[in-house]
């Protein structure tokens, strides 16, 4: 399903449960900071069932943030074990983060050039490194 990560295991309703992996947070949604996306690997995960009091960093903080603020922030490195949960309705997922654990110096995965989910669409306020945009809420990123 996710070209890169390792499938742990599959409910037969569709969920699908990865081994935990080791990534570099992308961006992170300026309106909801559980939102982020990932260096390593295409789409936009949610954070909104992870005890924020167990985010790990093992990259410089950007001035001003506080590494024990329970937030996720650009160029971020931890591992992370994720799943996608199929909505109800057509061919889209939820993308979640069920876990965020300290990286103990392992480097992110390689990133995965090719996706076997389609592109976002264009037109949205998704702010990226690229200039382009889709259609989820303004997002910041770093490079």
């Amino acid at each position: 399903m996710i070209e890169g990560l390792q499938i742990q295991s599959e409910t037969q309703n569709g969920k699908v449960f990865y081994y935990p992996a080791v990534l570099t947070v992308r961006g992170v949604s300026q309106y909801r900071d559980d939102e982020i996306s990932f260096q390593e690997i295409s789409g936009f995960w949610s954070l909104k069932y992870e005890p924020r009091a167990y985010v790990y960093s093992s990259a410089p903080r950007a001035e001003g943030t506080n590494p024990g603020d329970g937030k996720l922030h650009i160029g971020d490195v931890a591992k992370f074990g994720l799943n996608i949960n199929p909505k109800s309705t057509g061919n889209s997922f939820y993308h979640n983060i069920s876990s965020v654990m300290p990286s103990e110096g392992e480097p992110p995965i390689e990133r995965v050039q090719s996706q076997g989910q389609p592109a976002p669409q264009s037109g949205g306020s998704w702010a990226s490194d690229t200039g382009s945009s889709d259609s989820a809420p303004s997002w910041t990123s770093g490079t």
